[in-house]
């Protein structure tokens, strides 16, 4: 950050040095007109209006960004409420394994034929 501000004072400086060093009053057509203004205040402009456009042109990508991950995050956790929820199936299915199955015990049997489990 502090690299970028020092490259952009010393850029500055430079163009306003540039500037009143061309002082000198120029033509400049638009196509419809032309007028007669100092070649500084041309430099000067015309460096200001580039400023706000890659300024403009920074915000919009920022703003972009800020969506994108806006949306990641919303869906990291749509994955992790998702993974949270398999987790529990998971530990459910692993825990109805673990559980002692009964043992039928053919010694006692109902009179109907069925059996009788013993835990």
């Amino acid at each position: 950050m502090k690299a970028t501000f020092i490259l952009s004072l010393v850029m500055a400086i430079l163009i306003a040095v540039f500037a009143l060093l061309n002082g000198t009053a120029v033509p400049v057509s638009f196509g419809f007109a032309q007028i007669e203004a100092s070649l500084a205040l041309i430099i000067l402009v015309s460096v200001a209006i580039g400023a706000i456009i890659i300024y403009m042109i920074d915000v919009m990508g920022k703003f972009k960004s800020a969506r994108r991950i806006k949306d990641l995050e919303k869906k990291v956790r749509q994955l992790e409420k998702e993974n949270s929820e398999k987790a529990a199936v998971i530990t459910k299915l692993s825990q109805a394994e673990a559980a002692p199955k009964p043992v039928v015990d053919k010694d006692k049997e109902n009179e109907n034929g069925s059996t009788t489990a013993k835990q």
